[in-house]
């Protein structure tokens, strides 16, 4: 496949945290066996483009992914 972004077909990955200012006071008041904050797994995948060869450097490996 070219090396264009739409041509990808590995997701890029993250994980985020995810802020929450009452944590701290709930796990206080509540006192859970463990305190684990919330985290958010992003995963960008490659779209569609309106491009007449994309689907000759995607495939349809990327749908995978989904």
């Amino acid at each position: 496949a070219e090396n264009f972004p739409f041509c990808t077909i590995e997701p890029n990955e993250s994980r985020v945290p995810v802020p929450d200012t009452r944590f701290d006071y709930l796990c206080e008041y509540f006192l859970p066996l463990s305190n684990v904050p919330a985290f958010l797994n992003v995963v960008d995948i490659a779209g569609l483009v309106n491009v007449a060869n994309v689907f000759q450097c995607l495939g349809n490996a990327f749908l995978s992914h989904i």
